[in-house]
């Protein structure tokens, strides 16, 4: 006899998912492709200045940053995130770094329908 299975739903948060040396320099190329038109930049406070570095990279493009990702994405900062994807009527997150960052992505995933774009860096490459 075959047991039943309760039936279950799983959605999953899309995301367009980046790893490897180089991938930065397809930023503005992903973003275009995934329709951003208003991007904000995910970071930890470590990571900021190499990020608004690469805000550059999206042309005219306008960009919001958010460098206050942190370990197990406490409710208060994605909140505060949150704020400033609605605030600056965001159409794409891109999140770069580690696992915090891209945590806090997910996070606002989660909350949203925005397109997502995650760039990580092999470890080797990581400072």
């Amino acid at each position: 006899m075959i047991p039943m299975m309760e039936e279950f739903t799983y959605k999953s948060t899309p995301a367009h998912v980046l790893f490897g040396t180089g991938t930065l320099a397809r930023l503005s190329e992903v973003v275009s492709e995934l329709g951003g038109t208003r991007a904000l930049l995910l970071s930890t406070p470590e990571q900021a200045s190499q990020v608004r570095a690469l805000g550059g990279l999206l042309g005219n493009i306008p960009v919001a940053y958010f460098h206050e990702a942190t370990l197990h994405t406490p409710i208060e900062v994605t909140e505060r995130a949150m704020r400033q994807v609605h605030e600056h009527r965001i159409d794409i997150v891109v999140a770069l770094g580690g696992g915090s960052t891209i945590g806090l992505g997910k996070a606002i995933g989660l909350r949203t329908d925005i397109a997502q774009s995650r760039f990580q860096r092999p470890t080797q490459d990581r400072k």
